[in-house]
Parts: C-alpha cells; structure tokens; sequence
C-alpha cells in the first residue's frame, strides 16, 4: 500500500465518459480548487469517440489532506492508472495548475517508456525558475490567496462578489468561509440550501496549490500544446494590461521546459474557456490538432531505452 493513496480513500480516477473504443483514454485534471465537474461541458462537447476520465485531487472532500506539491500529486494520480490500458498511450488535458500537474505525469510516464499521445496545458503559468526556489510560504500572504479564491468564482460566475475586506486581511479561514458562502448565495451562485462547508475542500486545496512550488526534473521532450485563453478578468491585484504582458511571458517562459512548445490562442478568459459557448472552440481546436498528428506516427513514440 501506498501512502499517497491509502486503501480507505476512493480512487481519483472518475469516469467521465467511457465509449466502448480503441482510443487512448483523455485524462483531465482540473486547475487548483475544482473539482472534475469543471471538465463537464468539454466532455460534453467532445462527443462520443474518446474515454474520457477525471482526476479529482485529493482534498476536494474535507476528510482528505490536500496534496502539497505537484509531484505527490502526480504519483497520487499515476497510481490511479494501473489498470487503465497498461502501457498503452493516453492523453492528457490540464487546466491552470493541473496542468503543472500533467506535465509531472507526462514527465515520469515518459521516462518510464509510457507513450503519450498528447499532453494539453490550458491557460497554465510555466513552473517556478530555480533561482525562485527560496520563496517561502510566508511571502504570500493568506489574505491574498483568499482574494484569489473569491476571484476564481467571481471569474466562473461571471459576477462581482461583495467581500468584507476584514475578513481577507485576517486570514481567519471560518469567517472568510461564511462571509464568502453569503455572498454567493446573495448573487444567486449557491442556493440558499447550501452551508458554507460546501466550500472547505475546495479553499483546502486551492490554498495547498498557490503554496506549492514546482521545478520540473527535466525538459519535456515532446511536443506541448499551450491554450492561452484570449481575454482577462479584472484583478484585485493586477490590471488587465498587467495581465496581458504577463500572459505574453508565458511562452517564452515555457519553452525553457518544453522546446517543442506549440500555442493556441482560444476564446474566453482562465474560467470561461471551459464553459459553453467557448469550450466548443477549445474541443473542435483539440479533436482537429489529433487529427493533424495521427497522419505524423513517430511524433509521439516512447523513448528507445535499448539504443
């Protein structure tokens, strides 16, 4: 038994949609602080012709600890996939920081000798530099990460929540967890049925995300797809001009990592680009990039350990 994955926790591995076919099996493993719901209108607009599966992170059900770096993460989630066509190649889609968390995976499958058909990062800011690698936890102030989180529903809800600014600044997680639950409520996001410990394994998670820092062990060989979502949301703590030089760094960071970096620019913003309409873009954008690589067989072959 595994300590990343003891027996008593359900497996990550959720079944999205399972098509009774031959081809590689899609993995999605959502940003920090969602769930693999967050993936539902892209299934939705992939079709029938591809498996397609989930990966909830751990900590998503308050009874578990969240992950606390990417690597566990990604051991967590290759454990998952023992019986999922062993050895056979698989796609993998990550949004935001899954998407960190894919390219670990990717990273260790190919080293292994495991074929990756794809791998798909959505909107995903590239690993940490070395030289960054002193940062501690105590240079992101909790307030802040709390005012990320409320932005992450502002930005799925399309709505501007009304937060007591107190409650940010003092870091008390039960009072932001209420303050944040009513506000959503008030805009009509949440029903009022709900209590705010619906929002504890998500605020779990998405804290132990924004703390985590991450090198990748190596350059990624193949080739990675970036989606880079067109527009920006408004931010507590950025201008949208500021928003868009940075997004701009992100290839040019990215290829550091992955040389063989390919960009796609797609409709919406970080959130809206999973949900209808845009996600139509972002599934007719991926299904026609497989299409143009299955005529090219050797762009995604295993590594050759025996040369």
């Amino acid at each position: 038994m595994h300590s990343s994955s003891p027996s008593n926790l359900a497996s990550p591995l959720i079944p999205l949609r399972s098509p009774r076919n031959i081809e590689s099996p899609i993995l999605c493993i959502p940003g920090a602080g969602a769930s693999v719901t967050a993936f539902n209108d892209f299934v939705g607009a992939m079709g029938e012709r591809w498996p397609i599966f989930g990966l909830q992170p751990r900590g998503i059900d308050p009874r578990e600890p969240p992950h606390t770096s990417v690597e566990e993460a990604a051991v967590y989630y290759l454990e998952s996939l023992v019986d999922l066509r062993p050895g056979g190649p698989i796609h993998l889609v990550g949004h935001s920081f899954g998407g960190l968390v894919a390219l670990e995976m990717a990273l260790r499958l190919n080293s292994g000798g495991r074929a990756i058909a794809s791998l798909t990062l959505i909107d995903t800011e590239p690993p940490d530099a070395t030289e960054h690698l002193d940062r501690t936890q105590q240079s992101l102030e909790i307030g802040e990460i709390y005012g990320e989180f409320v932005e992450v529903f502002e930005g799925i809800f399309e709505r501007t929540l009304s937060i007591d600014e107190t409650n940010l600044a003092s870091g008390n997680g039960e009072a932001f967890l209420i303050d944040l639950h009513a506000a959503l409520v008030r805009s009509r996001c949440f029903s009022a049925r709900t209590t705010p410990e619906i929002l504890r394994g998500s605020l779990a998670t998405f804290v132990a995300a924004r703390l985590t820092t991450y090198v990748p062990m190596s350059v990624y060989p193949q080739t990675v797809h970036l989606v880079l979502a067109g527009s920006d949301r408004p931010s507590r703590y950025r201008s949208l001009l500021e928003a868009a030089a940075m997004k701009e760094t992100y290839v040019v960071d990215w290829r550091h990592h992955a040389p063989k970096l390919e960009v796609w620019r797609g409709p919406g913003h970080h959130f809206s680009i999973l949900q209808l309409p845009q996600v139509a873009s972002l599934a007719a954008w991926w299904q026609r990039t497989r299409a143009i690589e299955s005529e090219s067989p050797r762009l995604f072959q295993p590594p050759d350990h025996h040369r």
